[in-house]
């Protein structure tokens, strides 16, 4: 009898034990998931705004009639400086160019321009041909219109994108479409691109690198200055197979960095960077 007690005894055990080590392991592999999956998003976040930062130093540089960059890019403009509708190309070449960040840059932006952004109702159609950024090729099809100024006298803008896609080095691929207002703050009065603020609301949907549908919410407004490359402060809900978690980018005042919280669905906390993944050594 005792040895048939203690057999079971050892058999409870190793069945505890084996349980245990399982959902330690898919607690780290769900854990895992969270931070690519929001990886995922913070990465078409700032591939995104990186695309704007550069339309907006060539229509700096068009505005003042100057080169601020080097050879490369390669700007065209057709007809002319001066009138509308206008085509913008934006040329890095095959072998591309390193720009702002030490990032480098394939490829080419295309921008259809119906008036100027400061004449209410006016678009900016851009579109991405064979363009990479460190390697990963981004797509999609921007489209943004000036709706005039809000009831605090800032002016606004629509920003749509559809068929928003990277394809990461190693192939995985995440997809994307984003619906958001994007109200500038300051800068509105200059040409001079760095003085620019803007806030973005809005949200977004799409399917990350693991297959999974999430759908995105500004919760509280991205703020975005341009004299830094990631978003000052903010937070967007992700939400995924019925899991919803937060990426906070409150990085405090004056700080510039990658760096942003993600709160998981249990209350833990891990940290996330806003930059190619696979470039972190």
């Amino acid at each position: 009898m005792k040895k048939a007690f203690l057999f079971l005894f050892l058999f409870a055990a190793i069945g505890l034990s084996f349980n245990a080590c399982t959902k330690d392991e898919n607690d780290e592999i769900v854990t895992e998931n969270f931070t690519e999956d929001s990886e995922d998003v913070a990465l078409a976040f700032d591939f995104s705004e990186d695309v704007e930062e550069e339309i907006d130093m060539t229509m700096e540089e068009l505005g003042l009639g100057i080169s601020i960059r080097s050879k490369c890019p390669t700007v065209t403009v057709t007809p002319n400086r001066n009138s509308f509708p206008r085509t913008i190309v934006i040329d890095y070449g095959t072998d591309g160019c390193q720009g702002r960040g030490g990032r480098t840059r394939t490829g080419k932006i295309l921008i259809v321009q119906s008036d100027s952004l400061n004449v209410a109702g006016a678009t900016r159609i851009v579109t991405l041909e064979n363009f990479t950024i460190d390697s990963a090729k981004v797509e999609g099809v921007r489209t943004i219109t000036y709706k005039g100024k809000n009831d605090k006298g800032y002016p606004y803008f629509t920003w749509q994108l559809t068929s928003g896609k990277i394809t990461y080095p190693n192939g995985k691929v995440v997809t994307w479409s984003n619906d958001y207002t994007r109200t500038q703050i300051t800068g509105f009065n200059t040409k001079i691109h760095l003085d620019d603020v803007f806030v973005i609301t809005g949200s977004g949907k799409g399917v990350n690198r693991n297959g999974n549908a999430f759908t995105k919410t500004i919760t509280e407004p991205l703020v975005r200055n341009a004299n830094c490359r990631w978003f000052e402060r903010g937070a967007v809900q992700i939400t995924v197979n019925n899991k919803t978690w937060t990426i906070d980018y409150d990085n405090g005042p004056g700080l510039c960095d990658p760096i942003a919280t993600v709160t998981l669905p249990n209350g833990e906390q891990k940290t996330i960077y806003a930059r190619p993944w696979w470039k972190r050594g």
